[in-house]
């Protein structure tokens, strides 16, 4: 058992280290330093849609989305630095395509 305030140290970061290696091998990534561990889903996607370069662009998603990624996206889009249409789902959190293809969503 570890004393009180040591929580592994050295020995965890060989671990997470090992993982990120594992990882990266696994899924062709060059870099293991490439490879982020989160707490969960919701900082996980505020990370990737806050580190991608949307300047300028249109984004198109559903109104069905999960608040971690509607909030990033509406931020960006108050910020000014988006663009951004919400795709209508039906009950069962299916894309009402025909809405889609009649142009009632913009796209671009």
């Amino acid at each position: 058992m570890s004393p009180p305030g040591d929580h592994g140290g050295w020995a965890n970061e060989d671990v997470v280290s090992e993982c990120r290696r594992q990882l990266a091998t696994l899924f062709g990534i060059r870099s293991p330093a490439n490879i982020v561990f989160t707490s969960g889903a919701t900082e996980a996607l505020n990370l990737a849609i806050n580190g991608l370069d949307l300047t300028g662009r249109h984004v198109v998603t559903t109104d069905c989305e999960h608040n971690s990624v509607i909030r990033p996206l509406k931020a960006l889009e108050r910020a000014g630095r988006i663009s951004l249409s919400l795709a209508p789902c039906n009950a069962y959190g299916v894309v009402k395509v025909d809405e889609l293809a009649r142009g009632q969503i913009p796209l671009d």
